[in-house]
């Protein structure tokens, strides 16, 4: 039997080098999880980094552990895990936190001391470019569920930009968000129209910065009730020179928190 689990808790300051992404463990992972203690969910958005393992007290954390020959799935750019609105629980306390790329030989990433405390929910996200990687750790803190809304935060982490604006519905919900925004708020944004079933919800970023505006459309189709909660995450780098355009091109993707 397996069980669908995942990573850690960054604190601000100490540099990043790739991460997040969807995997299982298997029934040995059972014996390292209490029924209580911090909820993670661990986002990539570190574009030159294909893939990364997590590592939590020494112990690997991150993939799906398999049987040999079979290798297990890294934590892949533009991921998270866990992907549903479901978070990882891991014991409250202090962690060390290690970041291993495959791809360079298991070269160490990072190496990290931090604190996890009981019952506190968690998003953390990678962003940057070699050399310079950082952490973005944001404690997640839902609003109260209140008639026909959803509730929806944006953090831009396109590391060369200047700003991003962000709209739903057509409703400019935060404008001028710099790069690695501190506003941790989840916006109030009325489903009016909502009866039942599925509606589409357009989540639309604008991306300045670069030789032209980047406009990034991420549509947003599920079931909507009341109380939901979304992160939209803008990655990838901006155009600086025309003659040559980058390879990271920016794009939004939207987690599910609640």
């Amino acid at each position: 039997m397996t069980y669908k689990r995942f990573l850690s808790i960054l604190t601000l300051a100490t540099s990043i080098f790739g991460l997040a992404a969807c995997g299982e463990q298997t029934d040995s992972f059972q014996n390292i999880l209490p029924a209580t203690g911090s909820r993670l969910k661990f986002i990539h958005a570190a574009p030159d980094v294909a893939g990364v393992d997590i590592y939590l007290n020494d112990k690997k954390f991150s993939g799906v552990n398999t049987t040999p020959p079979a290798a297990p799935n890294l934590l892949t750019y533009g991921n998270a895990f866990p992907l549903t609105a479901e978070y990882a629980t891991y014991p409250a306390g202090a962690t060390k936190v290690g970041v291993v790329i495959p791809s360079l030989n298991n070269a160490v990433g990072l190496t990290a001391n931090v604190n996890l405390e009981d019952g506190k929910y968690y998003s953390v996200f990678a962003t940057g470019v070699a050399p310079n990687y950082s952490a973005v750790a944001l404690e997640d803190k839902f609003p109260a569920a209140n008639g026909k809304n959803i509730y929806v935060r944006v953090l831009n982490l396109v590391s060369n930009s200047t700003t991003i604006d962000f709209t739903v519905n057509g409703q400019t919900i935060a404008t001028n968000i710099a790069y690695k925004n501190a506003d941790n708020t989840f916006y109030t944004v009325p489903i009016d129209n909502f009866l039942s079933g599925t509606i589409t919800v357009p989540f639309i970023t604008k991306v300045s910065g670069g030789v032209a505006l980047v406009t990034t459309a991420t549509v947003n189709q599920t079931l909507v009730v009341p109380g939901k909660c979304y992160t939209v995450y803008v990655r990838g780098m901006v155009t600086t020179d025309a003659k040559n355009p980058t390879k990271y091109a920016p794009t939004a993707s939207v987690l599910v928190n609640r």
